[in-house]
């Protein structure tokens, strides 16, 4: 079955051709061929990659096609979020940029960060014209965008890789894992369920990504690219995961409900942006950092929260909410993680 057949068969909309856009976007062409590869080597068996044409903020893997589909609305998102930050001046070292500007108000703060950055199809030579002349600000956007599309891809191969598809052999009415924005609460039982294999999708993408990111430093490192990078921002193992928790803190708070903090939180089809984030860190805590002790991975993460949190201000331009990191600690959440610890071994392949 060609990608074509695999996208009507599970009614979705059809493939999207990157260079009928290039003129506009010519990185969909471009991350197109990064992604195909990366489905291609991630798994033992490869699973094909496409984007579609669908607006919608959605990625998902196939599971009857053995297919992982990142809409275009989902892909435009990840490239305004990455220009976004560019343009803020974040990231110092890298020339090119401007000083860092921070305008937030109320009335931005409080509304869902998705909105602003779906409202219209990213124009890359419009956003990017404030840097464009810069190498090293174009290098920066690559490597923001490389990262996310990377994570969010890799969740839906950890999808596959722990066999979660297994559900639908039932006979379900779909056989698709989707990920999107702003989703509908679902019962507890099932939100406990769908909570615990997104945190274990997390994992795993998290866990190949920084591998991906050690084999491609190393065997890359003569190139000028590698060398900047390992110059300017990606300096020792303890900066390398720091930038990766930043930048999938910035795709996590893109996704989130923008009122979780408020509904029943098992009722979540993902955990908030906060706890996952925290998950992470007790991934890395698990892992280890080379020539770090325990306690200085612990203060280096909870550095890193306030690290997340303001790249995202002034990426959003809101004000900063650092409660909610407290708010993840609270007996309800304690509630939430005990509930998914008991649920991960139903959807965990010890293998993986």
């Amino acid at each position: 079955m060609n990608i074509d057949e695999a996208l009507r068969q599970e009614r979705l909309d059809p493939r999207l051709v990157p260079s009928d856009i290039a003129d506009t976007n010519p990185w969909f062409l471009i991350m197109e061929r990064d992604l195909t590869l990366l489905c291609q080597n991630a798994l033992s068996a490869p699973v094909s990659f496409t984007f579609n044409v669908s607006h919608s903020i959605q990625a998902g893997v196939l599971y009857r096609s053995n297919l992982v589909v990142m809409t275009a609305g989902m892909f435009n998102v990840l490239c305004r979020a990455s220009s976004r930050v560019v343009t803020s001046g974040a990231f110092i070292n890298f020339d090119g940029g401007v000083e860092p500007e921070w305008t937030p108000n109320a009335e931005s703060s409080f509304k869902p960060i998705i909105s602003d950055l779906s409202s219209t199809a990213f124009n890359w030579n419009i956003e990017s014209e404030p840097w464009q002349k810069s190498g090293e600000r174009q290098l920066l956007f690559f490597y923001i965008l490389q990262t996310l599309t990377r994570f969010v891809v890799l969740h839906e191969l950890g999808h596959v890789a722990h066999n979660h598809g297994a559900r639908f052999q039932g006979g379900g009415s779909s056989f698709v894992d989707i990920d999107l924005a702003q989703p509908d609460l679902l019962s507890d039982e099932d939100g406990i369920a769908s909570q615990a294999r997104e945190i274990i999708a997390d994992n795993f993408a998290f866990i190949r990504l920084k591998q991906i990111q050690d084999k491609e430093l190393s065997f890359k490192a003569e190139t000028e690219a590698a060398a900047l990078l390992t110059n300017k921002l990606l300096q020792g193992e303890q900066e390398r995961i720091r930038f990766l928790l930043t930048a999938v803190y910035l795709y996590f708070h893109i996704m989130d409900r923008h009122d979780w903090y408020s509904v029943d939180i098992f009722r979540l089809t993902h955990p908030p942006a906060p706890f996952r984030l925290k998950n992470l860190f007790a991934l890395t805590l698990e892992k280890g950092i080379d020539n770090l002790s325990e306690d200085e991975i612990g203060e280096m993460l909870m550095q890193q929260f306030y690290v997340c949190n303001a790249l995202s201000s002034v990426a959003y331009n809101h004000y900063p909410n650092l409660d909610l990191f407290k708010e993840v600690g609270t007996p309800r959440f304690n509630k939430l993680f005990n509930a998914l610890y008991e649920e991960y071994p139903k959807w965990q392949l010890l293998s993986n």
